[in-house]
């Protein structure tokens, strides 16, 4: 019995060795392989693998930059090589580049580098080897540029051809009316298109015979333009009511009609190709075919389909924008019995969303709405009933007055024009108040009469003479309210509407201005006044318990023509007694027969003249 089981031992275990070996040598070899591999990547790392070619030219163990120049001169050559196109005893020569076609460089080269490389291990190694035993050629990849080759065909190819004319719909009357469309004769693009394929792809042909022209139907024919021509006309006869906030208006069929444009679609059966559906041109699957796609012809044509113009919608809505559009207006405030009250309500900002709109229009449009309401935007004005609680006005922090006594009617007028500019005025905390931005433009279209103002050394009539008498007031009230002045300039020469000399801010468009900071931590609401010749700037805010001290202004280096100087400070303190700051105001003043008044230029030379008659006596 044991003498059986050793028998059976015997052949179990050199079968068991067998397996063995073979493993042995599996994996030996796998090791080879993967060794070989790993020695293959690395001789031939940022070069191309041997035996790959392109375009009949041989690209292995190239580098990219070397490959891309012989792909760029075998490219050149086949472009430029004269193709035979024979029809008939008719011979038209022609290149490449004549029939718009361009060979893809980069793919080209792209393919040949990467050949063997993008598969995954597995993928690439059998890449290699099949490269090593049959080689490799890259595809020869082209772009069409499809009317340089349907020019090229329907001018020096087709000798009996008519081009096919499409029926198209077009506004004329108020509505939409279709063209007749007409049957054509030339040549297949498709049949032609292939016969290019297999010249590329070939370069010993050296002649093409091109295919007998064929009966051409249009792409569109009438019928097809059946429903959109009845679409279009009832987009049309929509009353088309335009709705924008709290305003309304019809669109006329005419402009409406500018909106509409057609679409040719693919008509309904038609059969398609991968990876993407033909289009506009039947011609455009050359590129395509090269991978291996059979393009089939299309029976029929394209119908088309109703859309809307984007482009033109938009510019219709830029247009009625600024009609829809309401600028924001602050409330007016005023400081009555110690509480801040609204004199006025405030109106929000609304104006037209134009991009948004767009769609809106476009889409109710087509569904034919009597009604299209387009979509607005809406802010709030920065001061409003809903948020003049948070300004933290409260009280008077100072006031400024000027007394205009003696002015003339129109410098009066200007006056009260302009310190009407600023009432109801409101100054952020940490805002730099500047006078002349707050005052805005200033000439007879804004209501100012011309007055007498200093310019260039001269005292002459401007529209807006006096207006200095509003920015000394509001000068003065800001240097009471313990205000940080960061610019200021005084006149020329002393003005008796000015007194005392010193507190005076002359302001000019668009320099010397008067600005000044809020440096409160609440909001300023600025009040005018006139009671008789008294002008009167008041500033309500919040108090922080400072303490404001003005010293002066004090005049001096008085001289008999007129001229002086003058010394104005300003001394704010914190609710704790200390000095916050401290600004002093030195005002230089020249004598006012340096800027003579209108008439008195003529006195002045006259004086000259008879000195100079005296001196001769």
């Amino acid at each position: 019995m044991f003498k059986i089981l050793k028998k059976i031992k015997i052949p179990l275990k050199k079968k068991i060795k067998g397996k063995a070996f073979l493993f042995f040598l599996g994996t030996l070899f796998l090791l080879v392989i993967f060794v070989w591999q790993i020695i293959a990547f690395k001789q031939y790392k940022g070069k191309i693998y041997p035996h790959v070619s392109a375009m009949g030219t041989g690209l292995g163990s190239l580098d990219k930059e070397q490959a891309a120049k012989d792909i760029e001169k075998r490219a050149g050559e086949i472009e430029t090589r004269p193709i035979k196109l024979i029809k008939g005893e008719r011979v038209t020569e022609a290149t490449l580049s004549d029939l718009g076609i361009t060979l893809d460089r980069n793919r080209i080269l792209n393919s040949a580098y990467g050949a063997g490389k993008n598969e995954g291990f597995w993928g690439n190694l059998l890449a290699f080897f099949e490269n090593a035993v049959w080689g490799y050629e890259v595809p020869t990849y082209f772009y069409v540029n499809d009317s340089k080759v349907n020019e090229f065909i329907a001018l020096r190819l087709e000798t009996s051809s008519q081009i096919p004319l499409s029926s198209k719909l077009i506004y004329r009357d108020g509505k939409f009316i279709q063209t007749p469309s007409r049957d054509g004769k030339g040549l297949d693009p498709v049949l032609f298109a292939s016969k290019i394929i297999d010249y590329i792809n070939n370069p010993g042909i050296e002649e093409i015979t091109l295919p007998d022209e064929i009966e051409k139907k249009p792409e569109v024919e009438e019928f097809q333009t059946l429903e959109a021509r009845i679409m279009a006309n009832e987009i049309l006869e929509s009353e088309n009511m335009l709705l924008a906030g709290n305003k309304s208006w019809e669109i006329d069929s005419d402009t409406v009609a500018n909106f509409i444009s057609f679409r040719k679609t693919p008509h309904l059966g038609f059969q398609q190709i991968q990876p993407d559906p033909l289009t506009d041109d039947i011609f455009s699957f050359t590129y395509y075919a090269l991978s291996g796609i059979v393009p089939q012809k299309i029976a029929g044509g394209y119908e088309l389909k109703v859309e809307m113009d984007k482009q033109e919608i938009k510019n219709y809505l830029l247009t009625i924008a600024p009609g829809v559009e309401q600028p924001w207006i602050n409330a007016r405030l005023g400081f009555e019995n110690g509480q801040l009250v609204i004199l006025e309500e405030s109106q929000d900002k609304i104006g037209l969303d134009t991009e948004k709109s767009i769609d809106v229009l476009s889409s109710g449009l087509m569904e034919k709405k009597d009604q299209i309401e387009l979509l607005i935007y809406r802010e709030n004005a920065p001061i409003s009933k809903d948020s003049i609680v948070n300004l933290g006005i409260e009280t008077l922090i100072g006031a400024g007055t000027s007394n205009f006594s003696g002015s003339p009617r129109n410098r009066r007028h200007n006056i009260a024009t302009g310190a009407g500019k600023f009432n109801g005025a409101i100054i952020k905390p940490g805002e730099v108040f500047s006078f002349l931005d707050a005052l805005g433009p200033v000439d007879a279209s804004t209501g100012y009469l011309p007055e007498l103002v200093i310019k260039n050394d001269k005292t002459i009539p401007e529209y807006g003479g006096g207006m200095c008498q509003v920015s000394t007031t509001s000068f003065r009230a800001a240097v009471n309210a313990g205000l940080e002045v960061i610019e200021r300039r005084n006149h020329a020469y002393p003005v008796q509407y000015y007194s005392p000399q010193g507190t005076d801010a002359t302001v000019y468009i668009p320099s010397p201005d008067l600005k000044f900071l809020n440096n409160t931590p609440a909001h300023i609401l600025v009040q005018t006044k006139i009671e008789g010749n008294i002008l009167t700037f008041e500033y309500y805010g919040a108090s922080d318990g400072r303490k404001v001290e003005t010293i002066g202004p004090v005049t001096y280096d008085r001289k008999p023509d007129g001229s002086m100087r003058a010394k104005w400070t300003q001394k704010v303190y914190r609710n704790d007694g200390s000095l916050l700051f401290e600004k002093v105001f030195l005002s230089k003043y020249d004598s006012p027969s340096k800027y003579p008044h209108p008439g008195e230029e003529q006195d002045e030379e006259k004086k000259k003249k008879d000195k100079k008659k005296k001196k001769k006596n």
